[in-house]
């Protein structure tokens, strides 16, 4: 194994009353640990899901964009629409959070149609939605206790047992 090895330790003058009386020429050996392992397995993990999210998102962005409607369309997709330009209510639930950033969007992109402009929200929206489905379903299907074999899966409820025991009748 390669030991990696620090600068010396300068000696301590003997006339220094804060210094140690001892010096210690020996150089500083820096030995990997297995907490830095599991940092360079983690960031490394995390990279590649990053880059696999954001080529999921710029996919679909490209998709969506490519496809966008130019112009008004037809029935509760016009209403969806026209509806944040004048922060009006959809229907009974309102959409609140849709209609306030919708209405967002319209105000800081200055160029094109309104109805351009809420079908490109809709595309961001949509694409943006991509990367957060691919990662939720990659934590859901991945088990935590696959870096653990030695350990049981846990019990989905906390007052069972782990493992089935027989139950006298």
């Amino acid at each position: 194994m390669a030991q990696i090895t620090g600068h010396k330790p300068q000696p301590t003058k003997k006339n220094n009353p804060s210094s140690s009386s001892t010096a210690h020429p020996t150089p500083q050996v820096l030995r990997p640990t297995s907490y830095a392992l599991r940092i360079t397995h983690y960031l490394t993990s995390l990279n590649l899901n990053t880059l696999i999210s954001l080529l999921i998102f710029a996919a679909a962005l490209y998709t969506y964009t490519y496809t966008l409607a130019p112009t008004v369309i037809e029935g509760d997709a016009a209403l969806y629409q026209f509806t944040p330009y004048v922060l009006g209510v959809t229907y009974p639930t309102g959409f609140p959070l849709y209609i306030l950033l919708g209405k967002l969007w319209v105000t800081l992109i200055p160029f094109g149609e309104i109805a351009w402009r809420m079908n490109l929200f809709s595309a961001v929206c949509s694409a943006l939605a991509l990367p957060l489905i691919y990662n939720a379903t990659r934590r859901l299907l991945t088990p935590s206790y696959h870096s653990r074999p030695h350990q049981k899966p846990p019990s989905p409820n906390p007052q069972l047992p782990n493992s089935p025991t027989p139950t006298p009748i």
